[in-house]
């Protein structure tokens, strides 16, 4: 995963809307580069996300991002992707930032497919 230093900097652009896609009102992916950048570098790029949720630094477009780039990169086992936001926001020191990754955990639990569901809204409560 050579490009997977600049996902720190990508993070930094999770609300970059390209002004061609925007104005065709293309896809997510398509009208934010950023969030489809995230899901080709995958797992090993979680930690930037995680951090640009907690952040309070993180406009609320940008965090929305990069809870759907989370999201996508976990589309595979969604449990887990929110046992990851939940185990951070145990570890976060801030408790604002601890609340941050814990919505983001609710909100991905809630857009789980009705077949993991359950098991989405269970890896919440952990």
């Amino acid at each position: 995963m050579k490009y997977l230093p600049a996902a720190s900097v990508l993070a930094q652009h999770l609300d970059y809307a390209d002004p061609v896609s925007a104005a065709r009102r293309g896809f997510l992916p398509e009208v934010y580069p950023a969030l489809d950048a995230f899901a080709s570098l995958r797992e090993p790029a979680c930690p930037p996300l995680v951090g640009a949720i907690a952040s309070a630094e993180t406009s609320n477009l940008a965090r929305q991002n990069a809870t759907i780039a989370f999201s996508v990169i976990h589309a595979g086992n969604p449990p887990h992707g929110i046992a990851v936001l939940v185990r951070a926001a145990h570890e976060e020191q801030d408790p604002v930032a601890s609340n941050r990754l814990m919505d983001a955990a609710r909100w991905s639990a809630h857009r789980c497919p009705e077949s993991v569901r359950n098991d989405c809204e269970v890896a919440t409560l952990k």
